[in-house]
């Protein structure tokens, strides 16, 4: 679920624990994350590779499935990105589609750290998943690639 605040919202203080559902329904409202993720996408080496159709007809489709935080310990939170990518060969070809899923897991921060300066660790953090995530995703299409010559 986008916005998994509320899953921690229960052991954190009251008022830190509204501050990080705010934070997060703010950062939802402002972002286009599957521009963002797009973009990571082109950026990361994902550019020789078309996320419409290709020549032979490759689709590519990327999606943000999840962004949330996991609570480690008390108010010490992990930021987690999910996201996926959908991969069909060929407009014949329907039995070949793959659906993988990416994740990214942060460092273990106190709230304190994900609410600091408005939220700019959040999105920082936001923005290195969405590249460590596609990075994972160049490498496994260059690897499906592959097995398909």
């Amino acid at each position: 679920s986008m916005g998994g605040a509320k899953a921690v919202r229960e052991a954190l203080p009251k008022k830190k624990a509204k501050a990080l559902e705010k934070l997060m329904s703010e950062t939802f409202v402002q972002t286009d994350f599957s521009a963002a993720l797009q973009q990571s996408f082109e950026l990361g080496g994902g550019s020789t590779w078309n996320l419409t159709t290709d020549g032979s007809g490759t689709r590519i489709t990327l999606g943000v499935e999840e962004l949330d935080f996991t609570q480690y310990e008390d108010d010490v939170l992990i930021f987690n990105v999910t996201t996926s990518m959908i991969v069909q060969y060929g407009s014949e070809q329907r039995d070949a589609t793959r659906r993988l899923l990416f994740t990214h897991h942060s460092s273990r921060q106190p709230v304190d750290y994900w609410l600091a300066d408005d939220g700019k660790n959040l999105r920082d953090e936001m923005a290195f998943g969405f590249e460590s995530t596609v990075a994972d995703m160049v490498v496994s299409l260059d690897w499906q690639g592959r097995q398909r010559q």
